[in-house]
C-alpha cells in the first residue's frame, strides 16, 4: 500500500529476467503498464509486449496500531471513493 501511494520501483518477472518498473504515486488496484518487447517472441518476430496489472493490498493485520492508522486514513478521505463507477 505504501510503495502504491507513493511510489516505488519494483523488480518485474519477465521471460527473459527481473526488469525493473518505476510505480509512478497513487498507482490504483487495476492500473496497468505494458512493457515494450518484454513478452513472448514468437516465430521469426520480435518479442511482444508483457502487461503488468497492479494489485495493490491492504493491511490484514488487526494490531490496535494498524487499526489506529486506517481509521486516521478513513477520517483524513475527503473524496468520494466510487464517483468514477458506473451505476
Amino acid at each position: 500500500m505504501a510503495e502504491a501511494y507513493q511510489g516505488s520501483k519494483v523488480k518485474v518477472p519477465t521471460i527473459t529476467g527481473h526488469v525493473t518498473l518505476k510505480v509512478a504515486p497513487h498507482t490504483q488496484s487495476g492500473h496497468v503498464v505494458r512493457l515494450a518487447g518484454k513478452g513472448v517472441a514468437r516465430k521469426e518476430q520480435a518479442p511482444g509486449d508483457l502487461y503488468v496489472h497492479f494489485q495493490v493490498h491492504v493491511p490484514t493485520s488487526d494490531a490496535p496500531e494498524v487499526v489506529a492508522l486506517v481509521e486516521k486514513l478513513a477520517a483524513l478521505q475527503t473524496e468520494d471513493l466510487r464517483s468514477e463507477i458506473a451505476l
